[in-house]
């Protein structure tokens, strides 16, 4: 299991955003450091922490990667 997180601030530093319809859409390049998921089907969960400090929670994105890039 890979676990990432970012702040508002430093979320730019590892990609970028984009205006969508509903706000702000955010595209993020993450480093899977040693792990191998080449050929691999890959599950992400986003969660986002309002300033209000409530967290809005995405459903389960399944994703299956290249086996080579």
């Amino acid at each position: 299991m890979k676990h990432w997180s970012f702040d508002t601030e430093h979320a730019y530093e590892y990609g970028f955003r984009k205006k969508q319809r509903a706000g702000w859409g955010y595209q993020l390049r993450l480093n899977w450091g040693d792990l191998d998921v080449l050929g691999q089907e890959v599950m992400f969960i986003v969660s986002f922490e309002r300033f209000d400090g409530r967290i809005i929670r995405g459903k389960r994105l399944y994703f299956k990667v290249p086996r080579s890039v």
